[in-house]
């Protein structure tokens, strides 16, 4: 099952963007982890463990590595 989320969420006159595969996590997965987040008083959810590592690697990325990178990001996006 998929959302349509990346569908709406695109900039007008481009594809969107799907990443690679194994970031994706299941619309299932995706609701069932934040009901239960949701039960037990969590504030956070990040569902997947690609999304658990990748969220766990930019929080021991210092602050001035984070800005330098999201340059790159933001000129991609402005061409």
């Amino acid at each position: 099952m998929q959302t349509d989320f990346q569908e709406v969420a695109r900039r007008p006159g481009e594809q969107p963007e799907g990443g690679p595969g194994f970031v994706h996590v299941p619309v299932e997965r995706v609701v069932r982890d934040a009901l239960a987040a949701l039960e037990a008083d969590r504030p956070l959810v990040i569902p997947g463990f690609a999304m658990k590592l990748g969220m766990f690697l930019v929080r021991l990325t210092p602050m001035p590595i984070l800005r330098w990178a999201s340059r790159f990001r933001r000129n991609e996006i402005s061409l």
